[in-house]
């Protein structure tokens, strides 16, 4: 866990509600995410697919409209397999949305 979270500062571990002793990792997925690493980490560390969820979530102001998967969270899950679980939140247009960038 320490070389995942030295190699992603802004990480957070949490105990995983999934499986029970159990750790989960919490990473900011942007254009800038180094897909390449985290899949070799996986390899390194035999992680079973079984215990590799790929948690998604996407914040939209659009109530109607088509949400895509991220490039780079599409990528990842190919890369690394797993579960993909998606949670889409809609805010209203006046809500304060963070910025993309």
């Amino acid at each position: 866990m320490d070389e995942l979270l030295a190699h992603y500062p802004h990480g957070q571990a949490f105990p995983s509600r999934r499986a029970p002793g159990g750790i989960g990792v919490s990473l900011t997925l942007d254009d800038a995410f180094d897909v390449e690493w985290l899949a070799g980490f996986v390899e390194r560390h035999e992680l079973p697919e079984a215990e590799r969820d790929l948690f998604v979530s996407l914040l939209t102001n659009y109530d109607t409209r088509i949400v895509a998967v991220p490039t780079v969270a599409s990528e990842l899950h190919k890369r690394i397999g797993g579960q993909l679980v998606l949670s889409l939140t809609y805010a209203d247009e006046d809500d304060d949305l963070p910025s993309a960038d």
